[in-house]
């Protein structure tokens, strides 16, 4: 499938074919980033082209021929589930008027730990670049994955906060249900 002919209708099927499979994936196992929907979809899109095109090179190169071919039908899971989630935030007045109570709070949130981990591990150079990342997410829906990285980052640096007498523990668990509600 070439990029001309992933339709809507293409991506729609995959999204039906791939759903079982994509929701059974631990939630250990899944990683976020704070890019865009917008530009993860075009790239995921451009990545399946060219998988399909480099397919022996990438098998040859040891990667399990089952993900190249099946990166088309995930890249289209993607934009389709994209979309459908841009319109259901978009639109439905349920939805609306929870991020509209649930937003607020979430950068809040966000605010404070992106500032305590700045300040937390000015010392450290590879952390703060993790920091960073986290902080280059713009909007809604970048400030949604920002509360799971933070949540993320937080839980895989707990030691080190641990011995912070004023990091809120609070405010991390908080970072994990606001951006699961929205």
């Amino acid at each position: 499938m070439t990029e001309e002919t992933m339709t809507e209708q293409d991506s729609e099927q995959a999204y039906n074919k791939m759903f079982d499979a994509l929701m059974a994936v631990p939630k250990d196992d899944i990683v976020y980033c704070n890019m865009p929907l917008e530009i993860a979809a075009a790239e995921a899109k451009q990545l399946g082209i060219v998988a399909e095109e480099d397919r022996q090179m990438l098998v040859d190169a040891g990667i399990n021929p089952e993900f190249v071919d099946t990166l088309q039908d995930r890249a289209g899971a993607f934009i389709y589930a994209s979309a459908k989630y841009n319109t259901v935030v978009n639109t439905e007045p349920e939805a609306r008027r929870q991020w509209e109570e649930l937003s607020p709070k979430g950068y809040e949130v966000q605010r404070y730990l992106v500032r305590f981990f700045t300040f937390a591990f000015r010392k450290d150079d590879d952390l703060l670049k993790s920091v960073d990342k986290i902080k280059e997410g713009r909007g809604d829906k970048d400030m949604i994955m920002d509360l799971l990285s933070s949540h993320i980052f937080a839980k895989e640096n707990q030691d080190a906060l641990a011995k912070m007498n004023m990091f809120d523990q609070s405010k991390n668990r908080r970072s994990q249900n606001t951006s699961q509600q929205t």
